[in-house]
């Protein structure tokens, strides 16, 4: 929807067939749900921008090969313009990865820390100064539900082989109705939250990009999962 013409055929390619691993370069320590207030700068040099600053909560950044960054390339301007969005090449010097990790041991999720790190003029997404619009339709991509709704199916049946395994007063909790309505629940839900994720997909294919779809796929499965 925004990458130009040379963008696409460079990236796109690769990310399908898993070349390139990509992560989110968004929140910051001072900027989460807040995303304008972030204090990442890129200044312009040549043919090139010049990348310092701090991020957080990178999911698999230690892997990746590129992420889609949000720097203010414009400080005077509003908050919410003044940024724009690059796909950042993260292998290289003045690039730091820090693993935050977790009780379990798991380290999904990083920091980072970019000191004077460079990224082509090339690599810009969409207009410079312009990457709140290309943000808003990468989130509400992101919010579509499609990994919550594989994930809700896997989990559905994962949860129909166990319960094969288990008795109750010699009888296998398969056969018992309470047991059974609730498993039809979490397959109706699974059944539903794959139609609306499928929706979202339509919905963008046919150029219309109706920024409620994702949001509205996004609560169901949520709701959903708590249920």
């Amino acid at each position: 929807a925004h990458g130009s013409p040379d963008l696409i055929e460079r990236f796109v390619p690769r990310i399908l067939d898993g070349r390139h691993g990509w992560c989110q370069l968004f929140s910051e320590p001072g900027a989460g749900s807040d995303l304008a207030g972030l204090q990442t700068r890129a200044e312009r040099d040549g043919d090139e921008w010049v990348v310092s600053g701090q991020k957080v909560w990178t999911s698999l950044g230690q892997w990746a090969d590129y992420g889609i960054l949000l720097a203010r390339t414009d400080p005077d301007a509003p908050k919410h313009q003044g940024i724009t969005y690059f796909a950042f090449p993260m292998r290289q010097d003045g690039v730091e990865v820090r693993p935050l990790r977790e009780m379990t041991g798991r380290a999904m999720f990083n920091e980072v820390f970019i000191d004077d790190a460079r990224v082509p003029h090339a690599d810009v997404i969409g207009e410079v100064n312009g990457g709140v619009r290309v943000l808003s339709a990468a989130l509400s991509q992101e919010q579509s539900g499609g990994p919550y709704y594989r994930n809700m199916r896997d989990m559905a049946v994962a949860v129909e082989q166990w319960l094969r395994g288990r008795e109750c007063d010699g009888r296998s909790q398969l056969e018992d109705p309470g047991t059974l309505a609730r498993l039809a629940q979490a397959y109706t839900f699974a059944n539903i939250a794959e139609g609306l994720g499928h929706r979202v997909l339509a919905t963008w294919l046919a150029g219309a990009a109706d920024l409620a779809y994702g949001p509205a796929a996004k609560i169901f499965c949520t709701e959903s999962f708590i249920t």
